[in-house]
């Protein structure tokens, strides 16, 4: 993909530098190894490679910047440039009214990013080749992910279970349903010996797709392929690839028969990406989700109609919403949902935005889409003059805004917003359609701005992620340290450094409650509900800590608490019910306990009987009488050990001990 030989040995050193740091920053996910691995498995971390590689770029690669990009005139500054702007300085604004000013200035950093991104891109585009070069350091990560999506499912397939391929490949789907109209184009327009090469490349990255059962993914890939194919038909200036296009059609086809045929082949199973894809109960529970996201997402907009509740604040501030929806409507199926977890993105892009920026955010947004949509319409009516690569830049940049209306990533995952940024930068080069001479070069003071705004982005980006991730990395380093005075230590360095990581104080109550600490472990856990944490299990935790520590109003509070925000869990109810009748509250307890029934009464009666009776007693009990479920297949899975985390303190006789610690413990009495 990369003409090396139309690129001069000055333009080769620009390029091959900019590719090159590119590439590393999409491969950010896994090219540490342990224990580096340990220390950046954070979502910060591709933030911090990429803020290196730009501000890298922008002290030693880039010389020459389009003067387009500041033109009065000019299409590129008044409906890309200008509307990147003033979204970023809106982000940067609502720090005056977020709850976590850090996270609205992350976002503010993230679009200074994308929008420094963008015009190293713009500048480097003009030199011949280069585009072939960034395409290829795009492409070749995602060939490196699709060996891993793919060996995944095979693994899959054959033993019945694996990675969760789901959750760890589908972010990778947006990436190549928006290079896809880019890398067919460049296939049927190759040379023999390389369109071979080049479909193998996309039946790869389908394979990917196919393996991550992303229903948006496959669906955005299988749009994104037909309308590469109704264009290939109807315009004449595609016609001659017909057959070429019939080829790669032929192959993605395929591809997907041999992935249905292998599980069948390998273990005699159903494919597991079709199996999901039929499941009516698990497309239910994700449709149940998304529900539940839009009712939390409105809820923040019709409160902070206008500012919105702060950049990147919708995770910090989502429970306190959907407390409110709770209460408001406690009998809605979807508050069943993200019991487990507290979710950082709305899986909407839009109503996240409207949420967080409010009205002027989302109306500054809309003036970026606009500009799209009036970039598309450009290249339509001069179709005769616009390169074939700016229409296909446009079905990309269109998959990916399809997509962000239903999926978490979109531009919340800085190599997603990267890719999208490529993308447009292409579109604008060629739909306006200025060759490397014509395209008159900005001032050197100009470049200077560039350099010196987008170096100082790149700076407070690191810093910012460089403290988050260390304080992440000292949290687990507390985690593994069994000197509970160093732990401590630890524990209290890490909230230091970031007193947003929810993760310390939590892991030093859990710590503390252990050492039989309760009053410490109770405000350690208060205090990670507050700044984040929130999981039912956590109230659970907390609710033993202060039940432990003799405040049992307390407690009862913690899980009316919970009740109210998750009105829907029979464990939460049950954990309430059994609060209530130690309390001395029998009739609250009862209809607490009979609102868990009407749920699940199955799980109910085992919830309380664990709660109350211990695991032995329980699991004896499941065994004989069907109205009770066997306690390993209780959900929230994490809350059996909560339970039973507190049934060994009260009750340290329930705790059955492995054959070690008896010898030991008789060796000691000896």
């Amino acid at each position: 993909m990369i003409g090396l030989n139309r690129i001069t040995l000055r333009q080769f050193d620009t390029v091959t530098a900019f590719c090159v740091g590119f590439a590393i920053v999409l491969l950010a996910l896994t090219v540490s190894i342990p224990p580096v691995w340990d220390t950046f498995i954070h979502p910060w971390r591709v933030e911090i490679y990429a803020s290196a590689f730009l501000l890298a770029f922008l002290l030693f690669g880039i010389t020459r910047l389009s003067s387009s990009l500041f033109s009065p005139q000019d299409f590129e500054r008044r409906f890309i440039i200008l509307p990147i702007l003033a979204f970023l300085m809106w982000s940067a604004l609502s720090v005056i009214w977020s709850n976590s000013p850090r996270s609205a200035i992350h976002h503010t950093l993230v679009w200074s990013l994308y929008f420094t991104f963008y015009c190293c891109v713009r500048s480097v585009l003009n030199n011949r080749g280069t585009y072939r070069a960034i395409l290829t350091a795009c492409v070749v990560p995602l060939l490196f992910f699709s060996a891993l999506a793919i060996l995944g499912y095979l693994i899959v397939s054959g033993i019945g279970r694996g990675p969760a391929l789901g959750i760890i490949y589908s972010k990778y789907g947006e990436q190549i349903n928006t290079l896809l109209p880019l890398l067919v184009l460049g296939t049927l327009r190759s040379s023999s010996k390389r369109f071979r090469i080049y479909v193998c490349i996309i039946g790869v990255l389908w394979l990917m797709i196919f393996a991550s059962s992303s229903r948006t993914a496959i669906g955005l890939f299988i749009v994104g392929l037909v309308s590469v194919t109704a264009s290939v038909i109807v315009l004449k200036r595609l016609r001659p690839y017909r057959m070429r296009m019939a080829v790669i059609v032929s192959v993605i086809l395929c591809v997907s028969g041999f992935l249905t045929v292998v599980p069948r082949m390998i273990s005699g199973s159903d494919d597991p990406t079709l199996s999901r894809l039929q499941n009516s109960g698990e497309l239910g529970n994700s449709n149940d989700f998304r529900r539940l996201m839009i009712s939390i997402g409105l809820e923040m907009v019709v409160e902070n109609p206008v500012l919105g509740v702060g950049a990147d604040n919708f995770g910090f501030e989502a429970n306190r919403y959907r407390a409110k929806v709770a209460t408001e409507n406690p009998e809605n199926p979807t508050l069943s949902q993200a019991e487990m977890f507290i979710p950082e993105r709305a899986h909407n892009e839009y109503l996240q935005i409207a949420a967080e920026l409010g009205l002027v955010g989302a109306t500054i947004f809309a003036w970026l889409l606009i500009g799209i949509a009036l970039l598309g319409f450009r290249g339509l009516i001069r179709y005769k003059a616009t390169s074939l690569h700016g229409l296909a830049a446009i079905i990309g940049l269109g998959l990916f805004l399809a997509s962000s209306l239903v999926t978490s990533y979109s531009f919340r995952l800085a190599q997603n917003g990267f890719i999208f940024f490529f993308v447009l930068a292409v579109a604008v080069r060629a739909i306006e359609r200025q060759s490397a001479t014509q395209v008159p070069v900005a001032s050197k003071h100009r470049l200077a701005l560039l350099r010196t705004a987008g170096a100082t982005a790149c700076i407070l980006m690191l810093a910012i992620c460089g403290i988050r991730v260390t304080s992440v990395a000292i949290t687990k380093a507390a985690n593994s340290d069994p000197d509970m005075e160093r732990a401590t230590s630890l524990y209290e360095k890490a909230v230091s450094l970031d007193p947003e990581n929810p993760e310390a104080p939590y892991y030093l109550g859990l710590r503390l409650l252990i050492e039989h600490r309760y009053d410490e472990a109770a405000r350690s856990i208060k205090e990670s509900i507050r700044i984040g944490k929130a999981p039912s299990v956590d109230y659970s935790y907390l609710a033993t800590a202060q039940s432990l520590a003799g405040d049992s109003n307390s407690a009862e509070q913690t899980l009316a608490e919970a009740a109210v925000l998750y009105p829907r869990s029979v464990f939460v109810l049950s954990r309430y019910s059994a609060m209530l009748r130690a309390n001395g509250k029998t009739t609250e307890a009862i209809l607490v306990a009979e609102k868990a029934r009407s749920l699940d009464a199955r799980s109910a009666n085992t919830w309380l009987a664990l709660i109350e009776l211990g695991a032995n007693k329980t699991s004896s009990l499941a065994f004989v009488d069907s109205n009770y479920r066997p306690v390993m297949d209780l959900e929230p899975y994490d809350c059996i050990y909560a339970v039973v985390t507190e049934r060994h303190i009260r009750f340290p006789e329930e705790r059955i001990k492995i054959r070690f610690e008896l010898d030991t413990a008789q060796n000691a009495g000896n």
